[in-house]
């Protein structure tokens, strides 16, 4: 009997954890068409780079909106992104969102970083979580 109840609760977790993905997932392509993001991707991507060093003759233009991955991706080993107090994404749906913007930065600096041919290593992109 108790086994036959830890094989219940197991499946019953199971199908949550796939409702809050699905959520999230859903979230994300919300937040991907709103003009707050296509805003803030410009904003942070530039940010980002901006703390990248760059060799002397190969400064992205960030004026012209012209920055080539080909000028980052070679000098990007890693990036780290903390993420403090985000919630209870099972539950919360100011959560959710948190979790689905970290998401879509986190592809955009992936994208950009890989360019259109390249390909960014697993372990190129580390996210922390801290929630007390």
């Amino acid at each position: 009997e108790d086994s036959k109840y830890a094989l219940l609760k197991e499946e019953v977790k199971l199908a949550a954890q796939k409702k809050t993905i699905s959520i999230i997932e859903t979230r994300k392509s919300v937040m991907r068409k709103s003009e707050y993001f296509k805003q803030l991707q410009g904003n942070v991507l530039q940010k980002i780079l901006s703390f990248i060093p760059s060799p002397p003759d190969k400064k992205p233009n960030f004026e012209s909106g012209n920055v080539e991955a080909s000028e980052t991706k070679s000098r990007v080993e890693r990036i780290e992104i903390v993420c403090y107090g985000i919630g209870k994404v099972g539950s919360s749906p100011i959560a959710q969102y948190q979790l689905a913007l970290l998401l879509l930065l986190i592809d955009c600096i992936s994208s950009f970083l890989s360019g259109k041919e390249g390909k960014v290593e697993k372990e190129a992109i580390v996210i922390r979580f801290y929630d007390p």
